[in-house]
């Protein structure tokens, strides 16, 4: 895509407008209102996936025609039919679509033969959008046609791709598998593994960027196997809105957050112990989590902060007083002296 931007105007159009002004075919498939900031596109294309059929009714056959390749020009009701085919991608943002949609308004599209991708492993019956739903959505809510390049292939490892052949995240696989909070859930799966699977845990590491680290497939796989371990993620990251601030780091605290309940499943000292963290009521002076809580607190605006690393270990020190019934105990941790401790 090429642009000039000396022809672009001042005040940026919304997608809004700039469906209004190609009067598009929004009366069969407009954006529904999501309930996340720039997620609008996403939650109509979740919207076309639970029921793409009431869409595509109303589209004349002609439109909806498997992806052959090479170079063409893609009707709006084409770029539509194909995202009925969009089941394994990443999340699309309101504002990656509205950078190609402004251009193909302004007539400032060019194919630059970075190809529309689609898998097919059946030869041909069926067929997933890989890459390129960001230009279909633009050209469907606009109602451009304009060129673009197909390429079919029966590769998977294509459906762990996207852009340039640029890797997903692990973020970004899970987001394709529809989990919630799949950025948060994909960290929080490292710091689990890399607390359980090493001995000591994080393999002895003094800092998380010197710690294990993992493959997509690998986080993927433990996600899928361990669904009480996604709905403590999801709990956690909807509970401790505040601690997730005061530890700088919402994936570490539902991480956290999963770990202490393993170690004490049905007691009672588990939910007093979170819930004294997100809000500090009722605490003595020496209690371990008021003093755990003064620590991350002034950490938080601190010239030179924790290491995250060492964050996770004073919370799981305190936990371990708490847990034990006991007041007096150290909760700062010594990196370079002490192995990360093991939550009892």
């Amino acid at each position: 895509m090429s642009t000039d931007n000396g022809s672009r105007q001042p005040n940026r159009r919304t997608i809004a407008q700039l469906m209004e002004d190609q009067q598009s075919n929004n009366d069969i498939m407009p954006l529904v209102g999501g309930t996340k900031v720039q997620r609008r596109v996403q939650a109509t294309q979740d919207l076309l996936l639970s029921d793409p059929y009431a869409a595509l009714i109303r589209i004349e056959n002609k439109f909806k025609t498997k992806p052959k390749e090479g170079d063409q020009l893609v009707a709006p009701e084409t770029c539509l039919y194909w995202l009925s085919l969009n089941t394994s991608n990443r999340i699309v943002t309101d504002a990656r679509v509205y950078d190609l949609a402004e251009h193909m308004v302004a007539d400032e599209w060019h194919n630059t033969f970075n190809p529309v991708i689609f898998y097919t492993g059946d030869g041909g019956k069926t067929f997933i959008l890989a890459n390129g739903q960001t230009r279909m959505w633009a050209g469907w809510l606009t109602g451009c046609t304009v060129e673009h390049t197909v390429r079919i292939t029966d590769d998977p490892k294509v459906l762990t791709h996207i852009d340039d052949h640029k890797a997903r995240t692990v973020g970004d696989l899970l987001s394709t598998k529809k989990y919630a909070n799949y950025n948060v859930l994909a960290s929080a799966t490292g710091f689990v593994r890399a607390y359980q699977e090493f001995e000591p845990p994080f393999a002895g590491a003094t800092t998380m960027h010197n710690g294990p680290h993992f493959q997509r497939g690998d986080v993927l796989e433990f996600v899928e196997d361990n669904p009480d371990f996604v709905a403590a993620v999801g709990e956690g990251h909807r509970a401790l809105k505040w601690t997730k601030r005061m530890l700088r780091s919402p994936s570490m605290t539902c991480a956290l957050y999963y770990l202490t309940g393993l170690s004490s499943p049905g007691s009672s000292v588990f939910e007093k112990f979170w819930d004294a963290m997100e809000t500090g009521v009722g605490l003595e002076a020496t209690h371990p989590v008021l003093r755990l809580r003064q620590l991350l607190i002034a950490n938080m605006t601190a010239p030179k902060r924790y290491d995250s690393l060492n964050v996770a270990a004073m919370v799981v020190k305190a936990w371990n007083l708490v847990h034990a019934g006991r007041v007096r105990g150290r909760i700062a941790w010594g990196a370079s002296t002490e192995r990360f401790p093991s939550i009892t």
